[in-house]
């Protein structure tokens, strides 16, 4: 087990209803809440990402982050995804986009994707024609873009832009670049604003919303997951990008 680590303040350890694994019923509620809001246009592709992606893949909101329109691969041995290492302590070769390990991908998701990168590129050429070849600036483009200046002040929602205003948008031809990805703040504040959605799911064990803000609970629900599906500690930690499987040993 790892140190310091008791069962009566761990989350995982102690099954915490609010930080702790969601329970299939949970997972199941979410997702054809999910689904739902989607499917009517009450929530943007960009959560809906976000969250599906979560819940799939369980990895740390900076990895999902730091995805861009070209992290997702449709190959001979069928849809793929591109995930990259989170920075890891003692380790300066792990940071932005430096490290990264291939996952299989829902073709169904991989095609919704792809349609919301036409989308986007559309959008970005009405807003910022010339400022690059976005044809060619397209797959370095975040998924989870930001697109307010840190000083804006207004916060219109109809106003909101597709892409961050900067007159540095050719660099996006030849690699990604963080300032134009989400900051951890808006992704936060997004879920939060999820969870006090009408119909949003309810927890049977707490009996109030389901707490999606706190990102961590999506990795612990798939380690957990995984653990009862009766994955052996290597399997779990390639899952969860562990660089041993010492961190795992928990689930």
């Amino acid at each position: 087990m790892p140190k310091k680590k008791q069962s009566n303040n761990d989350p995982v350890l102690s099954l915490d209803p609010e930080k702790g694994p969601f329970t299939q019923t949970e997972q199941n509620a979410l997702h054809q809440w999910l689904h739902e809001q989607f499917s009517h246009n009450k929530i943007d592709a960009e959560r809906y990402f976000y969250v599906r992606l979560m819940m799939i893949y369980g990895q740390r909101g900076v990895q999902l982050r730091m995805m861009v329109f070209d992290d997702f691969i449709k190959c001979d041995h069928g849809c793929k995804i591109r995930i990259y290492w989170a920075k890891q302590r003692n380790d300066d070769a792990a940071g932005f986009r430096a490290k990264s390990e291939i996952f299989n991908l829902d073709e169904d998701l991989f095609d919704s994707i792809m349609a919301y990168k036409v989308d986007v590129l559309e959008r970005i050429k009405q807003a910022y024609p010339g400022r690059a070849d976005w044809d060619k600036a397209i797959k370095h483009v975040p998924l989870f873009r930001r697109k307010l200046a840190e000083k804006c002040t207004y916060y219109n929602h109809a106003q909101i832009p597709v892409l961050l205003d900067d007159p540095d948008h050719k660099v996006l031809e030849d690699a990604p670049n963080p300032l134009f990805h989400a900051q951890a703040g808006s992704i936060h504040a997004w879920l939060e604003c999820m969870e006090c959605m009408p119909d949003f799911p309810i927890s049977p064990r707490t009996h109030l919303p389901l707490k999606i803000s706190r990102g961590h609970r999506f990795r612990y629900t798939l380690g957990t997951d995984l653990s009862n599906a009766g994955m052996d500690e290597w399997v779990l930690a390639r899952a969860l990008m562990q660089v041993n499987t010492k961190s795992v040993r928990k689930y």
